[in-house]
């Protein structure tokens, strides 16, 4: 009797496999940063006065054929501006114009999918990629003295994790984190 019993669950599997798609999907969120790039510390010199943003990540999702394996592919687009007034007190009386932190980190990686109730799934993925974050373009003006600091350009390897519930209604709540370590070149 308990052979039969799971052998009618294991059947009853199979056919929630075939349910993962190919999905392409788009979504936003905030851009948190952190550490010394969220730094204002004026003591710190790798202190990045940066302040939260906004994300949009396009991910496009390939299941292998009847398996709970999935192949992401994502690319994150990150906008984050600078805390001018906390950058501005630093040197006092010195008028300072910063513009954005523009990133773009294409990841591509391996996910594990599984039904957890019949109108419910629960996704995990892991994801590397490549960094790649231009600016800010800094004016700085005080009386006489005027200083422009190019736009710059920094590349770094990235990892991603992520966690996701799917409602068969298309509910889809989900958590991404994001990380890059980029390595300042501050001495003169």
């Amino acid at each position: 009797s308990n052979i039969s019993s799971s052998e009618s669950e294991q059947n009853n599997i199979i056919p929630e496999l075939n349910k993962f798609n190919k999905k392409f999907s788009i979504s936003g969120g905030i851009s948190i940063p952190l550490g010394d790039c969220a730094s204002t510390d004026p003591t710190n010199e790798k202190s990045g006065f940066t302040n939260t943003g906004f994300t949009v990540n396009m991910q496009y999702e390939y299941p292998f054929e009847n398996s709970f394996i999935y192949w992401p592919s994502t690319l994150i687009f990150s906008y984050n501006t600078i805390n001018q007034d906390k950058l501005s007190s630093v040197y006092g009386s010195t008028s300072i114009s910063a513009g954005p932190i523009i990133g773009i980190t294409p990841c591509t990686g391996i996910g594990f999918q599984t039904p957890i109730s019949p109108d419910v799934c629960f996704k995990a993925a892991v994801q590397i990629g490549l960094a790649i974050f231009f600016g800010p373009e800094v004016d700085i003006n005080e009386g006489n003295y005027s200083f422009k600091q190019e736009s710059s350009t920094l590349t770094a390897f990235a990892y991603s994790l992520s966690g996701e519930i799917q409602t068969s209604s298309n509910i889809i709540v989900a958590v991404k984190y994001t990380a890059a370590s980029f390595q300042l070149n501050t001495s003169n």
